[in-house]
């Protein structure tokens, strides 16, 4: 039984920890996979969806900031960004077709960074189970009392 408990507490520690470790990390970190290149497919794949092009002008906004370029075409990408800066949404969407001929690209692939929900999730979960060893260790203990001394 006492092993069994203090599996217990080895998991709950286990899995509280990492919800504690790092209590100053940044929110927004940045995302290494996230390339001028990838921002860009990111935007063509939003015009190509029909959604908003004010989202692919944000999507072109991070990725002309990114300081990872990868093979991409900067001038196609400015020319598309200040097309759709300037409400020429065909001509900005066509100039990125141009830009990744024959390039596969996915609507919905973005990064999103984390929110800390699996944080706080990792948190109970490792209180609960720390609650359940305690009580089974005060049950187990109390037992111990009750019988009889051999």
């Amino acid at each position: 039984m006492s092993r069994v408990l203090g599996l217990l507490l080895a998991l709950s520690l286990a899995l509280a920890a990492p919800a504690f470790a790092d209590q100053e990390m940044k929110e927004h970190e940045e995302n290494p996979a996230q390339t001028t290149r990838a921002l860009s497919l990111q935007a063509l794949a939003i015009l190509d969806a029909g959604l908003p092009h004010e989202e692919a002008i944000e999507k072109l906004d991070e990725a002309l900031e990114v300081g990872e370029r990868g093979e991409v075409d900067l001038r196609a990408i400015r020319a598309a960004h200040a097309a759709l800066h300037q409400e020429e949404v065909e001509q900005g969407h066509q100039i990125l077709h141009e830009a990744f001929p024959g390039t596969p690209h996915l609507v919905g692939v973005t990064f999103r960074p984390a929110s800390g929900a699996a944080q706080v999730a990792a948190a109970i979960a490792g209180g609960i189970v720390l609650a359940l060893a305690i009580v089974g260790l005060a049950r187990h203990r109390r037992a111990e009392r009750r019988l009889p001394q051999v």
